[in-house]
């Protein structure tokens, strides 16, 4: 529900979360995600600090406090690699490739845990360069999606402009910088940045890129079509594909084939069942599609990401689950320590819990009117019509309504609710 995604293990050839990238993932999404040669760079949904026992926010009295110790087994190999690099570093702070190594790993671990400490640790890993103008390029890359997944779009986009410079045919600079610019947005500027991929990039990365951006901009059937086509040529086992699957499902909802979406969903995730960008889409669908009962075995177990609880609890509430009160206790306890740390990125979920599962439409507004601040996807413009029609203030909704014209964008969830709220301004 947002901008390019990022292509997993994306490699010069011969990367939700995120991703539309908003989504990408981000979600970029945002998301989200950015994906560099051997090995994901992704982003997206947060999950709540620590907590005490009665519920509170965790403060630390010194930086010497252990918050929490990670669930992570000792013997995976992913947590072996990661000491492993640690130590390489601690002898050696300056190794880039060893800090790159270790920052990608911590920010791919971020994308499946949810966790946003791992993109902490994936920046101590870069402190020598973090204020470095003229870092290496591996770094630029690394910090921009750092930036992006905490909502500073900006600072990431003038990492990556250096890095396009220093780096012209890193497909991964090209690629996350078309998810930053169409997350702000700019879709002219983002599909420029996807041009250059179909010179030094998999053809499916850069038919993924550009077809993301014509989704957006009106053109989601064409687009769809177009990377159905690309998708003949992927082997089934090939990574690659389970991703352009997911992008295609986006574009078939957004083309308003609601069942054939959630089939293409559904067969990316048999490929890759850890993408929660995809699962959270077939959540969506599903909830939409009056199958609200269908999202918690296909959400059950995964409460640890915030998006996807979100989702249980509202598909939970809807059916009357006896699980819905506990999810639902928890979700807003997760947006209160979010609260509590200055942790201001949840502006589009929290606006849906409220809408839907509090049924405040005024408090929703407010968040969804402080989220399109910040970023303009679809999702965004969504809520933000959704709210203010709920709080019976359509005009609150404009600058989403002249989104939605100016971008052409056609999904039939979307032109509904533009409609609706331009009737009523009149």
């Amino acid at each position: 529900m947002f901008a390019p995604r990022s292509a997993p293990g994306l490699a010069l050839r011969s990367t939700p979360g995120q991703g539309p990238a908003s989504h990408l993932r981000t979600a970029a999404r945002v998301l989200l995600f950015a994906a560099v040669a051997g090995g994901v760079l992704a982003f997206w949904t947060r999950r709540s600090g620590s907590r005490d026992g009665d519920g509170r926010p965790f403060s630390p009295a010194n930086d010497s406090d252990v918050v929490e110790t990670l669930p992570r087994a000792s013997g995976d190999p992913r947590v072996l690699e990661a000491k492993r690099l640690r130590r390489l570093l601690a002898s050696n702070p300056r190794d880039v490739e060893v800090a790159a190594r270790l920052a990608r790993l911590e920010i791919d671990d971020a994308r499946s845990t949810s966790d946003p400490r791992h993109l902490g640790y994936a920046q101590a890993a870069l402190v020598p360069w973090w204020a470095d103008a003229d870092a290496p390029a591996p770094v630029l890359i690394l910090r921009a999606t750092i930036r992006q997944s905490r909502h500073d779009f900006i600072g990431a986009l003038s990492d990556l402009e250096r890095a396009v410079v220093v780096a012209p045919d890193d497909p991964q600079v090209w690629l996350t910088r078309a998810v930053v610019l169409s997350v702000l947005g700019r879709y002219g500027e983002a599909a420029q940045s996807c041009r250059p991929l179909s010179r030094i990039a998999a053809s499916l990365v850069a038919t993924v890129c550009v077809a993301s951006i014509q989704g957006i901009t009106g053109h989601a059937p064409e687009a769809a079509r177009r990377l159905a086509g690309e998708l003949y040529s992927v082997a089934p086992g090939d990574p690659m594909r389970a991703w352009g699957l997911s992008v295609l499902a986006e574009l078939t909802a957004w083309s308003g084939n609601h069942p054939e979406a959630r089939r293409l969903a559904a067969e990316a995730l048999t490929s890759d069942p850890n993408d929660a960008y995809t699962r959270a889409l077939l959540a969506d669908l599903s909830i939409a599609d009056g199958r609200a009962a269908e999202v918690p075995p296909l959400l059950g177990g995964r409460e640890q990401n915030d998006g996807l609880l979100l989702r249980l609890a509202i598909a939970e509430d809807a059916i009357g689950a006896a699980g819905a009160s506990g999810h639902i206790r928890d979700l807003a306890a997760r947006f209160d320590a979010a609260r509590a740390r200055g942790d201001a990125l949840h502006g589009r979920e929290e606006a849906r819990f409220w809408l839907v599962i509090r049924r405040d439409p005024e408090r929703a507004l407010a968040l969804a009117r402080a989220n399109w601040q910040v970023q303009h996807e679809p999702a965004d413009a969504q809520i933000l019509m959704e709210t203010a029609l709920g709080a019976h203030q359509p005009g609150a909704a404009e600058p989403a309504v002249t989104w939605a014209r100016e971008t052409g964008f056609q999904d039939p969830v979307l032109v509904a609710l533009r409609r609706r709220i331009e009737g009523e301004v009149r």
